[in-house]
Order: C-alpha cells, then sequence, then structure tokens
C-alpha cells in the first residue's frame, strides 16, 4: 500500500479525464446551443453518454487497480466498473451505424427483416456482456486478483468492425443524401477511432481509443449537430439550407411524403406597408402560429413571407385539412401591432413523387414568386395550379437565360 501513489496513477489516466472533460463540455454545449430534441440528437447525446460513463468506469478502475489485493468493498467496485465498462462500451458501434442510417435516411427503407438483422450482433455482444461473471468470455481474474481480457474481447472488436463498416457502406448507398462536409466527418469518425484503437492494442497501458472517440464526437457535434447554420438568426425557425438539407435526404429515401408552402403574395409591397423592421415580427407572429400545428423541426423559414411544412409518414388527407386549415386563418385578419391586417397568402400543397420528383423542381415551386391578383382556383393550390407555377417558372427561367 505504501508504493501507492495518486499522482502516479493520474499521470497514467490522462487519457481517460481528458475524455471525460471533453464528453461533458461536449454534453453542455449540446444542451445549450442546440435545442431540437429529435432521434437523431437524441442518438448523439446517448453516444456522449457512452464515453463519459465508460472512461468513468475505465479511470476508476485505474485508481483501484493498484489497492486490490484480494476481496472486499475495493475489488466489487473494480470489478463492477469492469461490468458496466464492458456493458456500455460496445453499444457505442450500433449506435453511430443508426447515427448514420438517420442522417442519411436510410432508416425510411428499413424493414422488419433488416431491423433485426442489424440488432443481432449487437445483441450478441450485449448477452456476451451480462452473462461474462459466469462465462468468463470476455474478461477474467486471476487467482491474485489481477484483471486479463480473454477471447472473447475480440469477438467485440469484430462485431464493432462490422457495425463501423456498415455504417460506411451506408454513406456509399445514400451518398447524396448528405453534404460533403457531413461525408467527410463520418468517415473522420471512423478512422480517428480506428487509429486510437489501433494504438491502444499495440501499445500496451496507453489508452487512447476513448479519446479518439471523445475527438470524434466533437468534431460531428459542431458539423452535424449544430444548428448555427440551419437557423434563421431573426426567427430561430429553420432556414433554406435546412430545408435543402432534410429534403435531399427524404428524397433520397425513396418514401413518400408532402410538403405544404405558404407564400405571402408581394412580399416587397408588404415590405412597404409594415416596414422592413417589422418584417422579423410579422414572421415571428405567423411563424408562431405555423409552430403550434406542427413539430418545429419540420417548419422552415424560406425567405420574407415565405414558409415550408415537410411532413412525412402522414395521411395526404390529413396534410391536405392542415393547409386548409393554414389557408383559411391567413384568409382572416391578424392583430398586429395593434390593428387588423389581412395579409394575403396561396398555400401550397405538393406531393412527392406525385406533382414534383427532384429537387431543382421543388426549390422552384419554394421561389416561384406569386403574381399580383395570383387566386388559386381551390382555397389550397394544388395539382393543375402547381403545374401551372412550374411551367410559367420555367419559361421565365428560360427568358432569363436566353437573354
Amino acid at each position: 500500500m505504501a508504493e501507492y501513489s495518486i499522482s502516479a496513477v493520474l499521470d497514467g489516466a490522462g487519457f481517460q479525464l481528458s475524455t471525460i472533460l471533453v464528453g461533458i463540455s461536449c454534453l453542455y454545449y449540446t444542451y445549450i446551443v442546440n435545442k431540437r430534441r429529435n432521434l437523431q440528437n437524441k442518438l448523439f447525446i446517448m453516444m456522449l453518454v457512452n464515453i463519459v460513463v465508460t472512461a468513468l468506469c475505465s479511470l476508476t478502475a485505474s485508481f483501484l487497480s493498484p489497492v486490490v489485493k484480494g476481496p472486499g468493498f475495493a475489488f466489487d467496485i473494480y470489478r463492477l466498473t469492469q461490468y458496466v465498462y464492458f456493458v456500455v462500451h460496445p453499444l457505442l458501434a450500433p449506435m453511430f451505424c443508426f447515427y448514420v442510417a438517420i442522417i442519411t435516411g436510410a432508416t425510411r427503407r428499413m424493414k422488419s427483416s433488416h431491423r433485426f438483422i442489424y440488432q443481432s450482433p449487437m445483441y450478441l455482444i450485449i448477452l456476451m456482456a451480462l452473462v461474462n461473471p459466469f462465462t468468463h468470455w470476455i474478461y477474467d481474474y486471476t487467482e491474485t486478483y489481477a484483471y486479463h481480457r480473454d477471447s472473447g474481447v475480440y469477438v467485440l472488436y469484430a462485431v464493432n468492425t462490422i457495425y463501423f463498416a456498415a455504417a460506411i457502406v451506408i454513406l456509399f448507398f445514400f451518398w447524396d443524401a448528405v453534404t460533403s462536409r457531413i461525408r467527410k466527418v463520418l468517415f473522420f469518425f471512423v478512422v480517428l477511432i480506428a487509429i486510437g484503437t489501433v494504438i491502444q492494442l499495440v501499445i500496451d497501458g496507453v489508452h487512447t481509443e476513448l479519446i479518439c472517440e471523445a475527438l470524434a464526437l466533437t468534431a460531428i457535434m459542431f458539423s452535424v449537430e449544430s444548428e448555427e447554420t440551419r437557423r434563421d438568426v431573426n426567427t430561430g425557425l429553420l432556414n433554406s439550407v435546412a430545408m435543402s438539407q432534410d429534403l435531399r435526404r427524404a428524397l433520397k429515401s425513396g418514401q413518400p411524403f408532402h410538403m405544404i408552402c405558404i407564400k405571402m403574395q408581394n412580399p416587397l409591397n408588404l415590405m412597404q406597408l409594415i416596414g422592413q423592421a417589422n418584417i422579423a415580427k410579422l414572421t415571428a407572429m405567423t411563424g408562431g402560429f405555423l409552430t403550434t400545428l406542427t413539430e418545429d423541426e419540420t417548419l422552415y423559414y424560406v425567405g420574407p413571407g415565405t414558409f415550408v411544412i415537410r411532413r412525412e409518414g402522414t395521411d395526404e388527407e390529413e396534410d391536405l385539412q392542415l393547409a386548409r386549415k393554414i389557408a383559411a386563418r391567413f384568409r382572416q385578419p391578424w392583430d398586429f401591432q395593434g390593428r387588423n391586417n389581412v395579409f394575403n397568402a396561396v398555400v401550397l400543397f405538393v406531393r412527392i413523387p406525385e406533382d414534383v420528383i427532384d429537387m431543382g423542381d421543388i426549390m422552384m415551386l419554394m421561389n416561384a414568386p406569386m403574381p399580383r391578383g395570383f387566386v388559386p382556383t381551390e382555397d389550397v393550390c394544388r395539382g393543375v395550379g402547381l403545374d401551372n407555377i412550374l411551367r410559367q417558372s420555367r419559361l421565365e427561367k428560360n427568358i432569363l437565360e436566353g437573354l
């Protein structure tokens, strides 16, 4: 016991301490800066919690290892930390693979049989970790209570490798569903973890795997999870950049979905009527109404007087009724700055792929100006009305390109 030195243990536990600090910092940043809590964000938080918990277990084991000489309280805690480590940490690779599937939209194509195949290796390694106290497949303790890994640990590494490889395969199949920056960051994640794992396997006593995972998740946090480039500064709503990214992902998935576009007529005249400074207030007021009808992550503010709602996995009649409800509200006056004002708007109801099939036509519809006095034949513009808007937009585009 006299030879035990806390400073010596801390010198060898630098990677674990760094992992904990980086992980906690990322959790704090994610909770403070990123307000959304969709499945993608929750899964990212679970990955951060995973590395923090495993780093804490590894750090605790490093402190206790020199003092464990036999049965007792210290050995029980030491054994518990190892158990938690091997139950929790192998889940990082399956979570990352599923995270990539969510980002690329691959989950929309997953059938029940696909999910079973995807989850089977994960259940295998969980079962191996849970029953290890009886089977000693993954790790065990010698007669002198010294910890050592067994052959089962290589099964864990093999399964994790399969999940990371599957994530890369998914990324290749859905290459166009994400931006070049996101692709590079996801590749960086896999490469950095591979480097950290190899170093840890080759050099005894160097725990680089966890810190590499923490650094890789930090890169994902700033490049994928950060919404600074996806949010409108003045309104806090998702912007056109976010809409393009999400629509590209939805189109690549091949699943049908609907869009509701609200376009206030003559936005330039609107600015002259209420003033440029009040556009943000008007957007906040109308956007606030729309957020009561749909989730925040499906509502986009594209530009002055233009909003888009993305609807996935919902019934067409249900979405059409929502569009009609919005159109009816815009026919009523708004209490704006102490006066009742009617802000005329055209509501477009777009079915993908029935009405449009590619990103070009979608953006053309979203950006097409509504002619002065334009009145749709129905309360919601759809079907033939959309064809007329697209035809006019293509004609104007051809004329401009010919000049």
